[in-house]
């Protein structure tokens, strides 16, 4: 629908149908009348047109002059629908609450739209808006955008810019990753030491600058100055350098862990119960009479919201399961306690130990007050040397001492 049916639809207009023997001359006096007869077609003798609600009389008088039967078929537009429901309060009523409904439902933001970045999701910054006072259905008015944009890039801290523009009942949040420069290079070039972050034996040095303190086969503890930024030139001089390698040194540790072989454990009964409320601007309002008749429950709660031309509406049907959960005594054989011993390890290696080569493992076992204890003995050949920046606080410490 355009506009000029909209205009025309607000003004009202007549269909008609005009039988006789020259309908086609009561269009030529129309036309030449002013009269605005629209949308003609003709079948098996009869002309159907459309015409202004104002000047249907004026085509009446003229079918009389050509000899045609011109007779109304239908009466479309406000002003009819005004005519036939005038005495009907109740509805009229009804229109002018809608439209001041309209009118005050668009003082709220209804629908946010974000952008998500690589680094924080949607929902993560639908909800640190939330906290800054934005979301759905909320009075429009109150809003500070600049205000929004300080606090939750503070609260986030992974924005570089933020901006979010209100426009009407929508609110569209735009956000730009936080630039980080490429620094390596420049943390590379800046003067270090390389030391030891832990004790061991040195097996093997790579090493592209600096100059080389300790010596293959040395055994070094925690703090072991490994490689030096001070380098010494032919004639005597000294200059700084950014030590640049890796010292792989063998190390020994030991991981303990232990699993009760009689305990307490909450878990699911098995028994279950939902309930649904309908959620608008915040309320919620129960659409059953069902209640929670547990004392120990875990609730989840799913939320299906109202789209509306692809909007998200700030309404919707929230469902809410609660699990009931009872305390169970587990007694675990010493065979199940150890392989939850040793998959507590496994992960542990997975998580923990992925940049060390396990040269040797060897487990021992024992059981003490109801635990199964497994202490995991290992030795390890790793990356041992960290960065110290000549200059720091540290590295002024360290010599000090």
């Amino acid at each position: 629908m355009n506009i000029l049916d909209i205009m025309r639809f607000i003004r009202g207009y007549v269909e008609f149908e005009a039988t006789g023997s020259f309908p086609e001359r009561l269009i030529n006096l129309s036309l030449r009348k002013g009269l605005n007869i629209y949308d003609t077609s003709g079948r098996e003798g009869v002309l159907r047109g459309r015409i202004p609600k104002s000047q249907f009389e004026g085509l009446k008088r003229l079918s009389v002059r050509c000899g045609v039967d011109v007779k109304p078929v239908r009466l479309r537009g406000v002003p009819f629908i005004y005519m036939n429901n005038k005495q009907r309060w109740g509805l009229l009523l009804g229109a002018v609450c809608l439209v001041l409904l309209c009118f005050f439902m668009s003082s709220f933001v209804w629908v946010i739209e974000v952008e998500p970045t690589e680094s924080v999701s949607e929902y993560e910054i639908k909800q640190a808006l939330k906290n800054q006072g934005l979301y759905c259905g909320v009075w429009r008015d109150s809003l500070v955008p600049d205000t929004i944009e300080r606090e939750t890039m503070m609260e986030l801290g992974s924005f570089g810019w933020m901006s979010v523009n209100i426009t009407g009942i929508k609110a569209s949040v735009k956000v730009s990753e936080k630039y980080l420069p490429d620094d390596v290079e420049g943390e590379e070039v800046k003067p270090c030491n390389i030391k030891a972050k832990k004790d061991g034996q040195i097996v093997k040095m790579d090493i592209k600058s600096g100059s080389t303190v300790a010596k293959l086969g040395d055994a070094v503890t925690k703090g072991d100055l490994l490689v030096s930024g001070v380098v010494s030139t032919e004639n005597g001089g000294d200059f700084l350098s950014p030590s640049i390698g890796a010292v792989y040194a063998e190390t020994t540790f030991e991981k303990t862990v232990s699993q009760p072989l009689k305990y307490e454990q909450s878990l699911p009964s098995g028994r279950e119960t939902q309930r649904s409320m309908l959620e608008f601007l915040g309320i919620k309002i129960p659409l059953g009479l069902s209640y929670v008749p547990y004392s120990d429950y875990i609730q989840h709660s799913e939320r299906q919201s109202f789209v509306s031309f692809g909007n998200i509406m700030p309404a919707g049907i929230c469902t809410q399961s609660c699990i009931e959960y009872e305390n169970n005594n587990i007694e675990l054989s010493k065979e199940e306690a150890n392989k939850s011993c040793l998959a507590e390890l496994a992960l542990y290696e997975a998580f923990n130990m992925q940049h060390c080569e396990i040269k040797e493992r060897k487990l021992s076992r024992k059981i003490k007050n109801n635990a199964y204890t497994v202490t995991a003995s290992y030795t390890c050949i790793e990356d041992i040397g960290e960065t110290s920046y000549i200059g720091t606080e540290e590295d002024n410490a360290a010599e000090g001492d």
